[in-house]
């Protein structure tokens, strides 16, 4: 896992600095991070995740990411977040 997982981070890094509000890219390279034992690079990508997400409009579904609302995202980071702490 290791080898490819530090590509996948590599790559979700440049989506990031593509386009930094691009908000799953975020969501991803934090959990990612977490399986790499990385807990708080994890922790970070996550919190970078609830922020851009608390400036999306309610009502909006979050690109690529099979359709969940705002809402539901929100608090599956969060739910997430707690347990890391």
């Amino acid at each position: 896992m290791t080898e490819r997982a530090h590509e996948a981070v590599a790559e979700y890094r440049k989506a990031i600095l593509l386009r930094m509000e691009f908000v799953i890219s975020h969501y991803y390279l934090g959990r990612l991070y977490f399986r790499l034992g990385r807990e708080l690079d994890g922790a970070r990508e996550l919190r970078n995740t609830l922020k851009i997400l608390e400036n999306v409009r309610e009502e909006s579904i979050v690109p690529f990411s099979g359709g969940l609302s705002r809402e539901v995202f929100l608090q599956q980071v969060r739910d997430e977040l707690a347990k890391a702490a």
